[in-house]
């Protein structure tokens, strides 16, 4: 009797520890691959850390099941061969509970589409469209900026210096108004914590207390709080 118990308490262990809560559900495709890797990531103490990994061998779906500890920004890295450098081929999401799906292709895996059945990543796409308008058009300033520069034009360089103050308090205020807008969203401290370096303090706080209180105490909304105070 005392095996019995014994081989069910080991089994219900074996099982506890091997399965897996499936939070968060990841499929999609990689067209026109044929070999390569796929990696999921996230930051951990300011570095990128590997999650997961597939490999493709002639086959160009994949799937990864994530046990979440909160939502939080993620990352999914393809690798097409040995040669290439980390972090050139990567997109970014936001992870919660339920599901997302990815349409890519092999040449183009960092405009992959990102479709998902919650909030927090709707909510993040239309965020990183619009943060992406300002930085093409900070890329644009920078070609003006090397042509004025060569030219030697000093009038066209104060000029582009103005711009790129105007641009930044835009951008600032974008995010800003984009996390009071969304106060019960995991991702609105996150946006804030991304455009933090631009953000005076007051500010900060200032979206801090707009926030649902338990978004205060989400992970990011943690971070925030200790950026504030620090």
């Amino acid at each position: 009797m005392k095996r019995i118990v014994g081989v069910v308490i080991a089994c219900l262990i074996i099982f506890s520890c091997s399965s897996k809560r499936e939070d968060l559900i990841i499929t999609g495709q990689v067209k026109g691959i044929k070999k390569g890797k796929l990696f999921l990531q996230k930051v951990s103490d300011s570095v990128i850390v590997n999650l997961d990994s597939i490999t493709f061998y002639n086959n160009d779906d994949f799937t990864f099941t994530v046990e979440l500890e909160h939502p939080e920004m993620m990352y999914l890295e393809l690798q097409k061969d040995t040669l290439e450098e980390p972090g050139q081929n990567f997109v970014p999401f936001f992870a919660d509970k339920g599901n997302l799906m990815v349409n890519s292709s092999l040449d183009k895996f960092v405009y992959a589409t990102i479709d998902a059945d919650y909030e927090n990543h709707k909510v993040f796409t239309t965020y990183a469209s619009n943060i992406k308008r300002f930085g093409d058009f900070k890329l644009d300033l920078i070609k003006e900026e090397l042509e004025a520069r060569k030219n030697d034009d000093q009038q066209k360089l104060d000029s582009i210096n103005e711009a790129y103050d105007r641009m930044n308090k835009r951008r600032v205020l974008y995010a800003i108004n984009f996390a009071k807008a969304n106060p019960k969203l995991e991702v609105s401290p996150y946006i804030v914590l991304d455009q933090a370096r631009y953000i005076n303090k007051s500010y900060l706080d200032t979206v801090y207390r707009a926030l649902d209180k338990k978004i205060q105490k989400s992970f990011y909304g943690k971070q925030l709080k200790a950026m504030i105070d620090k």
